[in-house]
């Protein structure tokens, strides 16, 4: 461990942004394509990674591989194909000789799982009451959030330790931009380190993917429980809705920016009450749930169909 006042020194020029936003479509890499262009040193959100995932993004960066040449390596090696947003980062870094660093959990990083069945699997057995369901949905996400709080808590000491590294190699005071890029519900990771006395001589700033950020319904859950947030049963059956719709406005949309398919989500999602959750768990037929939001698409101006 570095000395408590290496940071004390106000020439260690060092600016950490933490980038808040979707990892979804296209345009959510290509938001942040200003503070990645302008940064040293990279941090990807890259949940499970493996060292070949780390030397993936390397090479891509030092453009030894190209993002397609990259994409073919994966879906021959069995990892599948990259999603559309992996590859418009890939080919935003593509030959820009960033250092990439990784701080993310590993694949074998130990999760908290208490082996429950999704409850998802079984959402045309009725002999569970709706309150049943949403505890078990409650119950579920309780898991997950649990997992992403001790994320949080690897995510950070790994980065206490970049800065600490950083500002002892750079005794010249050179300016050191470093840019990581996460989910929008990650939040807590900014307030850790832009109040930590420790680090008064870094420069912290947060940006969100837009202003006021969208957040999906799970998402909205997950971060009001990481915040120890009381959560109500309008908002989980609210969660339930959109699980379920999803897939659908997946289907029918070819929307670039996961923002944009948030919105309409909610658009759709936000006029049901819980009786009318309710109604829709206990009569649950998949097609009138496609044919509803393929209805509520056409209804909605503004959104793009495919």
């Amino acid at each position: 461990m570095y000395p408590q006042d290496l940071f004390d020194n106000k020439t260690a020029a060092i600016e950490v942004t933490f980038f808040y936003g979707s990892h979804e479509k296209p345009d959510d890499a290509t938001l942040f394509k200003p503070y990645l262009d302008s940064a040293d040193i990279y941090i990807p959100e890259v949940r499970g990674w493996t060292p070949s995932a780390l030397e993936r993004y390397t090479k891509i960066s030092k453009a030894i591989e190209t993002p397609d040449e990259a994409n073919q390596i994966c879906i021959d090696n069995g990892e599948g194909r990259r999603k559309a947003f992996t590859m418009q980062l890939w080919k935003m870094l593509h030959g820009s000789n960033k250092q990439i660093v990784v701080l993310d959990i590993p694949s074998d990083f130990e999760s908290i799982y208490d082996g429950s069945k999704d409850v998802y699997e079984t959402l045309t057995d009725n002999s569970r009451s709706f309150s049943e369901f949403l505890h078990e949905l409650d119950t579920e996400t309780n898991n997950e959030v649990a997992n992403q709080d001790k994320r949080e808590d690897y995510i950070s000491e790994r980065l206490r330790t970049l800065l600490e590294d950083s500002a002892a190699s750079n005794p010249s005071s050179e300016q050191i931009r470093i840019l990581l890029t996460i989910g929008a519900i990650h939040t807590r990771l900014f307030e850790r380190f832009v109040s930590d006395p420790s680090f008064k001589h870094v420069a912290f700033k947060q940006v969100f993917s837009e202003n006021p950020q969208p957040y999906y319904y799970r998402a909205e859950l997950m971060k009001r429980k990481l915040y120890g947030e009381k959560i109500s049963e309008e908002l989980l059956a609210k969660v339930f809705l959109e699980d379920i719709c999803e897939l659908h406005i997946d289907e029918m949309t070819s929307f670039t920016n996961a923002n944009d398919k948030i919105r309409l989500l909610r658009a759709i999602i936000e006029p049901f009450s819980y009786d009318d959750a309710q109604k829709v768990f206990e009569n649950w037929d998949n097609q009138k749930v496609g044919q509803f939001i393929a209805i509520e698409i056409l209804k909605t101006e503004g959104y793009q169909e495919s």
